[in-house]
């Protein structure tokens, strides 16, 4: 999420927009998968294998060319992460709260920029 908002600051919003592509292809795609017992094929047939619900969460990453979609992406890409994560991770996995602090003091830094 740091690197998306990285290039989100410089403006560099192409290689921005092909982070969350690959945040769908690469993380949300295979987990989404997962969690309906499908092989984790990235997004390969997400919009007859998922559930509405769970189509939708992928979709809400999907941004315009402009810094507010982009932002809104990212939002919506952490909000993704964070459900999917609740739902799919063991108990025992130890979460960085540090470098997610850190993250989303960043992205306050980024909208407050815009």
């Amino acid at each position: 999420m740091h690197y998306a908002l990285l290039k989100i600051g410089r403006g560099e919003y192409m290689e921005a927009m092909d982070f969350f592509s690959f945040l769908r292809m690469v993380v949300f795609g295979p987990l989404l998968h997962i969690k309906n017992n499908n092989l984790p094929r990235g997004v390969r047939k997400v919009e007859s294998q998922l559930p509405a619900e769970d189509f939708n969460l992928p979709k809400g990453t999907i941004a315009e060319y402009n810094n507010a979609s982009l932002i809104t992406a990212l939002e919506n890409a952490i909000e993704v992460y964070k459900k999917l994560r609740l739902e799919l991770f063991d108990k025992d996995i130890k979460y960085n709260q540090k470098a997610e602090n850190a993250v989303m003091k960043y992205l306050a830094k980024i909208k407050d920029n815009h």
